[in-house]
């Protein structure tokens, strides 16, 4: 008996290890868009689906693949059904059209789109893959802001060594009544009320209590100049810590999408024995779409994996990346 429940979870065991690998596999194949939004009554969205894993991955179809708007199909074009390979390392591309290529014949308006593309096989596991993208009125949703304050905003992030988990997220929850003051949850690994301030030169100030007159600082300082420095003072993470700008223009390629005009603010690190966040990228419109730390054990980089984001522009939200 005692053979025979040993067996047995040797088995179940390398299932459950073989399955692992197969998602670990399956999370290297990936679907993305050339843009993560885009301008309403634009003429084409290139979707292209990647094979980074090592193994050749297979299409049932020549175009399997869909848009959807909600639950609402947008479109899904002819496709011939027969095994299509890519090989490791290979792409596939294919050509959207939202002024022509809809089910009811008519232009794509503003909103939240999904592509699906389904009927992929790697080994002998089958699996499908989804991306979402937006249409806006202005081809970007918080317009040019790097750090969006609405209710309802949220961010996904995930690490490089888990690519299909979400390791952390950050979310505005509430705002304080009559007041700039935003709640943001998993701000710097914490609860933290944030405001943004000025026009010109933007700040992004927190503070643990909105209704006190003291203790609020500045965290985040945007739109300043390569090199320009200053001092925040956000325990545990950044406690009299110095911030640099390092980047003003940087592409920054995530799960999410691929970012353009990135703005990079760098921690200062006093020490080789820091541990905690160095790197933080900001992409207009969206707010912080990577960060790096480095830990006892390394470096980790986190990328967004997907974003929903309030468009003061028409009062909606619009969803992008997984």
């Amino acid at each position: 008996m005692k053979s025979f429940v040993g067996s047995l979870a040797i088995v179940v065991a390398t299932v459950v290890a073989g399955l692992a690998r197969a998602e670990a596999q399956q999370s290297k194949v990936t679907l993305t868009t050339d843009r993560p939004v885009y301008k309403a009554g634009v003429s084409q969205v290139k979707i292209t689906l990647t094979n980074g894993s090592s193994s050749t991955l297979v299409m049932s179809a020549s175009a399997p693949w869909w848009i959807q708007k909600g639950d609402a199909l947008v479109y899904s074009p002819v496709s011939l059904t027969l095994s299509v390979p890519i090989g490791v390392g290979q792409s596939v591309s294919w050509i959207w059209h939202p002024q022509t290529d809809t089910m009811s014949g008519g232009p794509a308006g503003k909103g939240t789109y999904t592509v699906t593309v389904e009927g992929l096989t790697l080994g002998t596991q089958s699996f499908q893959l989804s991306h979402q993208f937006a249409l806006t009125s202005t081809g970007k949703v918080a317009g040019s802001t790097m750090f969006p304050l609405a209710v309802g905003d949220k961010w996904d992030y995930v690490k490089d060594s888990q690519p299909d988990v979400v390791s952390s997220s950050m979310e505005v929850t509430s705002k304080l009544s009559d007041s700039n003051w935003y709640k943001v949850e998993n701000l710097l690994s914490g609860t933290r009320w944030a405001k943004r301030s000025g026009f010109t030169y933007p700040t992004l100030y927190t503070t643990s209590n909105p209704l006190s007159t003291s203790g609020a600082g500045p965290l985040f300082r945007f739109n300043r100049a390569l090199g320009y420095t200053w001092i925040v003072n956000v325990a545990p993470q950044l406690t009299s810590a110095t911030l640099k700008v390092g980047a003003v223009n940087e592409t920054v390629v995530t799960p999410a999408g691929t970012f353009t005009g990135c703005y990079r603010i760098d921690h200062v690190a006093d020490t080789v024995a820091y541990a905690g966040v160095e790197r933080f990228w900001f992409a207009p419109g969206i707010g912080l779409v990577q960060y790096s730390a480095q830990t006892l054990w390394g470096g980790i980089v986190y990328r967004l994996n997907r974003a929903k984001v309030w468009c003061s522009t028409d009062g909606n939200f619009y969803t992008i990346g997984k």
